[in-house]
């Protein structure tokens, strides 16, 4: 499973809690997802056309999703702890219906794959606000 990966330390113990993240991220259009027995089903749309994608939970950590570019979602998992920032993001995909895949989010992106690049965006806007905020 691919994703990206960001940790942030802070040396300084500032105090970024969780509410200051989690309203970066609605004022962003994501979501917070409560999970369910440790798992999460959602339904996008390309077109009219369905997309279903299920997440698993990461436990200790805080799971936000937005619908992106043709019914992609974008996944950013945080885990605020006192010395330092841990975030995973990834595009959750299913192969055949089934398989489940992760794709990391990424600087350029071709037109079919233009969600990973929205997802580059806001992971370089999150990492932004937070070394803003632990100043």
């Amino acid at each position: 499973m691919a994703r990206n990966h960001l940790s942030i330390k802070n040396p300084r113990n500032v105090s970024l809690t969780i509410d200051e993240l989690t309203s970066w991220f609605t004022s962003n259009d994501f979501s917070l997802l409560f999970f369910e027995e440790g798992s999460f089903e959602i339904v996008t749309t390309n077109g009219g056309t369905p997309i279903y994608h299920s997440l698993k939970e990461n436990k200790g950590y805080k799971t936000y999703a937005k619908e992106a570019f043709g019914g992609s979602l974008l996944v950013f998992e945080v885990n605020l702890k006192t010395d330092k920032i841990d975030i995973e993001c990834y595009a959750p995909m299913k192969l055949f219906g089934f398989i489940r895949l992760e794709k990391p989010f990424t600087e350029k992106a071709s037109f079919i794959t233009k969600y990973k690049k929205e997802g580059y965006a806001y992971m370089v806007a999150l990492e932004s606000f937070i070394r803003n905020n632990l100043v």
